[in-house]
C-alpha cells in the first residue's frame, strides 16, 4: 500500500526531528522553509520511496538497520556525502549507497529529489552483490538504460499504488531486483552475453506489459521508448523467447476480455465496454483477437 507523508515549515521540521529521535541529527538553514515529502510502498523485497527534501545537513550517528542496504538514486539537485574514508558529490543519475542508516554525513545544498530503495543485504548477497559497510557509491558512474528503467518502474508502481490498494504483482518486485543487480554488474564492467542481456530485457518488458496492457496506447514502440532501447532490440529479445511484443500484449488483453465475458455478474456488458476495459482500440480488434486465441466469437465465448 502506498503511503504519503508531507511536512512543512517549522512545525513540520520539529515533527520530523521528534519522530527521528536520536537516529538522525538534522540541521536546516531556515526551519520556516523546510519541506519534506515522502511517497513509499512495498515492492516485493524492496521498499521504494520517492523523496523531496529542502536544503539540510544530516549528521551521522548511531547506525541502525545494519542488515539493510539503502540505495538513493538522485533525481534532482545534488548531495555531498562524507564518510571517515572519503567524500563524494552525487548528481542526478548516480546512486548513494549506505549499509544501514545514519552511517554517513549528507548535505543537500539545494532542494533534492531522490528515489530510495531499501533492501535486505541478504537478498543482494544471494544474487552476487556484496556491498561493504564503507561504500558510498553504487552502480555505474552515470545514468544508463538500466538506471532509467529502474526509475520508470518505481514511478509507475508508486503511481499505480495511488490508484488502487491491490498488492504489487510479484513479477514487479522480481524485475526491480534484477535491475538493481544489473546496475551492480555494470559498475564492475560486467558484459553479459547477448542471450543474457536479451533475457533481462525480455523480463523487464514482460513486467511492464503486465502492468500497462490495459492502456490502449501501449504499443511495442511505446514500450521500447519506456525501456530506453530501440524497437528492433526489443523485438529481437522477444524473438529469442519465441514470441513477439505484439503477441504478448494481445494475449493479456484477450485473457482479460475473456474473463469479463465469462463473468456472470456482467452478462450484458456491451462489447464496446469490454474492448475498452481490456485495452483494445475497437470491437473489431477484440473479435479478431478472440478468434485467434480461442477460435470463437465473443458471443460464443460468453455462452
Amino acid at each position: 500500500m502506498r503511503q504519503v507523508v508531507e511536512l512543512r515549515g517549522q512545525a513540520g521540521f520539529r515533527a520530523m526531528t521528534a519522530e527521528a529521535g536520536n537516529k538522525t541529527e538534522l540541521v536546516v538553514p531556515d526551519e520556516e522553509q523546510f519541506h519534506f515529502r515522502l511517497e513509499t510502498c512495498e515492492i516485493g523485497a524492496v521498499t521504494a520511496s520517492r523523496i523531496h527534501l529542502s536544503p539540510c545537513l544530516a549528521e551521522p550517528g548511531a547506525v541502525i538497520d545494519s542488515d539493510v542496504v539503502n540505495l538513493s538514486l538522485i533525481l534532482r539537485g545534488s548531495q555531498r556525502v562524507r564518510s571517515p574514508q572519503r567524500r563524494q558529490v552525487f548528481r542526478p543519475g548516480q546512486i548513494v549507497s549506505q549499509v544501514g542508516w545514519n552511517r554517513h554525513q549528507g548535505l543537500n545544498e539545494t532542494v533534492c529529489e531522490s528515489m530510495l530503495l531499501r533492501i535486505d543485504h541478504a537478498a543482494l548477497v544471494e544474487r552476487g552483490c556484496r556491498i561493504s559497510a564503507d561504500s558510498l557509491h553504487f552502480g555505474p558512474d552515470s545514468a544508463t538504460t538500466t538506471t532509467h528503467a529502474l526509475s520508470a518502474l518505481v514511478k509507475a508502481t508508486l503511481h499505480g499504488q495511488s490508484l488502487t490498494d491491490s498488492p504489487t504483482p510479484p513479477a514487479v518486485g522480481n524485475a526491480m531486483l534484477e535491475l538493481i543487480v544489473g546496475l551492480h554488474h555494470e559498475s564492475l564492467d560486467y558484459r553479459g552475453s547477448s542471450v543474457e542481456l536479451d533475457a533481462g530485457l525480455h523480463a523487464r518488458a514482460t513486467t511492464l506489459i503486465g502492468t500497462s496492457y490495459r492502456d490502449s496506447d501501449v504499443t511495442p514502440a511505446l514500450l521500447a521508448g519506456r525501456l530506453g532501447v530501440t524497437l528492433r532490440r526489443l523485438q529481437r529479445a522477444f524473438e529469442k523467447a519465441g514470441t513477439t511484443v505484439a503477441t504478448e500484449i494481445r494475449t493479456l488483453r484477450t485473457e482479460y476480455a475473456a474473463g469479463l465475458l465469462h463473468d456472470r455478474s456482467t452478462p450484458s456488458m456491451p462489447l464496446t465496454d469490454v474492448a475498452r476495459a481490456a485495452g483494445f482500440a475497437s470491437v473489431g480488434e477484440l473479435r479478431r483477437a478472440i478468434r485467434t486465441e480461442y477460435d470463437l466469437t465473443p458471443t460464443q465465448l460468453r455462452g
